[in-house]
């Protein structure tokens, strides 16, 4: 299931203006930046609260249109933070969706005064029973005080707006940016590492025609970079960014796309060329203007240095503290340079170098209070010339800066920090939670500095520690917290003891064994499919998602395209999301035929092709039954490889399901592959079944599932390439009028998962065990979950043996007693029945005690 965001927009009179006018713009930018398949509401409040958009989920360009003109760009009435709030839960209850995640974004520059003054102690628990987390974006000093209570409660944040002139729009479209970022961050950006590099205004003032800002692009980043610089009077302005070896990318020569509408410039680049650049505005009118500029950029790998920042409420003896860390592959940066800037309530800034370091930590206290209110704060850290250091070695020039939300600052607050060691305290008792990096382990700031002042001299050391059975070390603490493990395994170097880490957690072990470049699709299918295993159980728990394609297609050098063969059978059709993914999708367009012979492609522009993602796609509300074709046209001369997945989600219980168990080699086993097809749990025979085998020396092998027992088709794999990870994904297809379900012929249809992987160790038998080896494995329940329906007798479906695919079908249900299963399947004695029996009477007698109870 997608991220749920709900706008709770106040549209009270005094939002009338600038505040307004930019809310509607940030919202359109926010509605334009997100993926398809996001849902978003928008609910308004004033002295009442009311719907004008329901939560839908984002799919068409009709669907964006509709929500950007729902947000109005003016103000009145009064203001009633508990309707807006109850209204939006209520638009999450109207559109059927689990609020459990669910993100509330609330809007306000006002004080609640309609009904009970207390409305955070009244909304509390109706969201704490949804499950609901509240962002809250205060505008202005007006702002209602006890949101950062409604936000604290739901795990939420509060930014603030102090300057709510008209000449302070790109400042509030900046924390409004910032805020949003925070709802769509957790599910939207989970797969990338995304570096903000600058997020800074810039102010062209009336006696100059330009300004400009050095941007350091460093090593470690680089990938999917975008620079956008926005502004009110975008129209007055033209970009020149300078690459570091001398490449111009100009407004003026289309490199830099210019839209008016969203009054922004934008650059994208694949590929950022390291070192660093420079970006040049250029006005042309008379006034003075201002510019947001923002810099971000993709990690190319685990060593790009990170910045999180956390702020920590002002208390009884304390002023606020403002805390970062700056980290690689989470051992710390140190000597660097890092500023934070913070918008007073009066609308001035002040800045406050976090001077003070320890243990990985750069804070400092802030006491320079212009009076009660919110004070919102952003952080800027460079190096430091050759003084900044990672692992005793130099880092190089580097830039990091990101908006932070705020603090409050209520009444009388201390205006000294506190004495002793305060903040070594604080970080003892785990106060900073996540925040926490690697470090030395005696309390002491790195390179032995004192916490109370800048660093002056650092050296860095990393200890590698050897733990053979780190494994036996988690597990007490991974089975306290009862928290999965789902691993995956790239290369044939990785560790060799996840599969145990992932058994004893009921989790899960994927495999990638092809890890060279000309891999990627293949490395971002397995990926994909463990992820899609971590959110299964809660995100797609509302809906039942089948897998109809999920394939590797190459096209080679001699040929122009490939094209692949959709089945959507009656059953399915339901939000189908087709996707083509590829590290050369810019030399791939898109055709997409319907049975009916309409055509969807990339160049007509309903197939949405998205560089940055490096991927093609088309969602479809209602799917026409029938075959589809896609086709993948190539522009280039050499290969290309590309992951196409089609997705539908069931209408009704009638779809075929498919689910796959590995079961893992034994010292007189190989190991099984084992996969059902059910319909309304009762079982699909006669289908064509494939396992497609990836082996550890990066070759592939096939094994129809041929055997076939009580709703299972199965297999034993003996064609081993060495010891290693082998990774599995199953085909299953109808074979023409053979294939049915409860006597009827099912027709066409196709499903396709890729599924975990099986390790081999040393020797492994090289045959299947005789007898009824699989028949007894079934008898022990030994595949779990995976039962469905099927015949009484113990025998294969239609009378076949169990040695081979069934070549004629025929499926019945019948329902049986517990006593009567026991007494087919094992050899029991009357008095085993008669015990079995007793028990069974004494739950019956307990269930009708029970309801007697209840009764009384």
């Amino acid at each position: 299931m997608s991220d749920r965001t709900v706008f709770v927009l106040d549209v009270s009179g005094s939002m009338a203006g600038a505040k307004a006018q930019t809310l509607h713009l940030q919202t359109v930018r926010f509605i334009e930046q997100i993926s398809d398949g996001n849902s978003v509401g928008i609910v308004l409040f004033n002295g009442k609260a009311w719907t004008v958009h329901g939560l839908t989920r984002l799919a068409t360009r009709e669907v964006r249109n509709a929500i950007i003109a729902s947000v109005p760009q003016t103000g009145s009435g009064s203001t009633d933070i508990r309707a807006g709030i109850m209204e939006g839960l209520s638009a999450f209850s109207r559109a059927g969706v689990s609020t459990v995640g669910a993100n509330m974004f609330l809007v306000s520059d006002g004080g609640h005064c309609c009904g009970n003054p207390d409305y955070v102690g009244d909304v509390l628990p109706h969201l704490s029973q949804a499950q609901v987390r509240v962002v809250c974006v205060a505008i202005g000093s007006s702002a209602d005080p006890h949101l950062e209570r409604l936000s604290h409660e739901t795990k939420g944040t509060v930014y603030n707006i102090s300057r709510v002139g008209a000449d302070s729009k790109e400042m509030i479209a900046r924390i409004m940016e910032a805020a949003m970022q925070e709802v769509i961050t957790s599910k939207e950006m989970a797969e990338v590492v995304t570096i903000s590099v600058v997020n800074e205004i810039l102010t062209i003032d009336d006696s100059t025609d330009s300004a400009e800002i050095q941007v350091p692009i460093d090593p470690d980043i680089g990938r999917n970079t975008q620079i956008q610089v926005r502004s009110e009077d975008i129209k007055f302005i033209d970009i020149d960014i300078t690459s570091p070896s001398g490449t111009t990318y100009i407004t003026n020569g289309g490199q830099v796309l210019k839209r008016l509408e969203l009054k922004q410039c934008q650059l994208y680049l694949d590929e950022t060329e390291p070192g660093v650049w420079l970006i040049k505005l250029n006005k042309h009118c008379g006034q003075a203007v201002r510019a947001h500029v923002k810099v971000e950029s993709e990690a190319t790998g685990v060593n790009a240095i990170q910045m999180n920042v956390q702020l920590r409420a002002p208390e009884a003896d304390c002023p606020p503290i403002i805390i970062c860390t700056l980290s690689k592959a989470n051992e710390p940066v140190v000597g660097a340079v890092v500023t934070a800037t913070v918008d007073r309530p009066n609308e001035t800034q002040t800045e406050l170098p976090l001077n003070n370091y320890y243990e990985g930590f750069y804070y400092g206290y802030y006491t320079d209070y212009s009076g009660t209110g919110r004070y919102n704060v952003s952080i800027l850290a460079t190096n430091s010339g050759n003084s900044t250091n990672w692992k005793g070695k130099v880092t190089g020039q580097f830039r990091r800066q990101i908006v932070a939300s705020s603090f409050q600052i209520k009444d009388y607050q201390p205006s000294q920090p506190p004495s002793g060691d305060h903040f070594q305290e604080l970080l003892l008792n785990n106060a900073f939670g996540g925040m926490r990096i690697n470090s030395t382990s005696n309390g002491q700031a790195v390179g032995g500095t004192s916490a109370s002042g800048q660093p002056t001299s650092f050296t860095s050391t990393s200890t590698k520690v050897t733990m053979i059975n780190y494994v036996s070390d988690v597990l007490p603490h991974l089975s306290q917290a009862q928290v999965r493990v789902v691993c995956v395994a790239i290369g044939s170097s990785a560790d060799p003891h996840l599969e145990r880490l992932s058994h004893e957690t009921k989790g899960t072990v994927y495999n990638i064994s092809r890890v060279g470049a000309d891999s990627k699709e293949m490395i971002a299918r397995i990926m994909e499919a463990a992820m899609q295993e971590v959110i299964t159980s809660k995100e797609m728990a509302e809906v039942v998602t089948i897998s109809v394609v999920n394939e590797i297609l190459t096209i080679d050098d001699s040929t122009d395209s490939a094209e692949i063969q959709v089945p959507i059978d009656p059953d399915i059709g339901r939000n189908t999301q087709i996707q083509v993914r590829s590290e050369d999708i810019k030399f791939i367009d898109i055709d997409i035929t319907s049975p009916s012979g309409t055509t969807y492609i990339t160049n007509g522009g309903q197939v949405l092709k998205r560089l940055e993602l490096k991927q093609c796609q088309l969602y479809l509300d209602e799917t026409e039954p029938g075959v589809w074709l896609i086709k993948l046209n190539k522009h280039c001369g050499q290969a290309v490889r590309a992951h196409v997945k089609v997705e539908s989600e069931a209408t009704g219980v009638n779809a075929i399901q498919m689910n796959v168990q590995l079961r893992a080699p034994e010292a007189d086993c190989p190991p099984i592959i084992i996969c059902t097809l059910s319909k309304a749990n009762e079982p699909v025979v006669g289908a064509v079944v494939t396992a497609t085998v990836d082996r550890p020396n990066e070759t592939q092998t096939e094994l129809p599932l041929n055997n076939y027992y009580e709703g299972f088709y199965y297999g034993y794999y003996t064609d081993y390439s060495g010891t290693g990870r082998y990774n599995v994904s199953i085909l299953a297809t109808n074979s023409g009028n053979s294939t049915n379900w409860k006597g009827k012929v099912t027709g066409q249809f196709r499903r396709q998962i890729v599924a975990s992987s099986f390790q081999i160790k040393d020797y492994q038998p090289s045959q299947p065990p005789s007898g009824d080896h699989f028949q007894e494995l079934l008898l022990n329940n030994a595949f779990g979950g995976m039962r469905i329906n099927s015949t009484s007798n113990g025998q294969a479906v239609g009378g076949t043996s169990a040695s081979g695919q069934p070549t004629s079908f025929t499926s019945t249900s019948t329902k049986v007693t517990m006593i009567s299963y026991i007494s087919s399947i094992k050899e029991t004695s009357v008095e085993e029945i008669n015990s079995y029996q007793r028990r069974l009477d004494d739950i019956n007698s307990t269930i009708n005690l029970a309801k007697l109870v209840n009764d009384s």
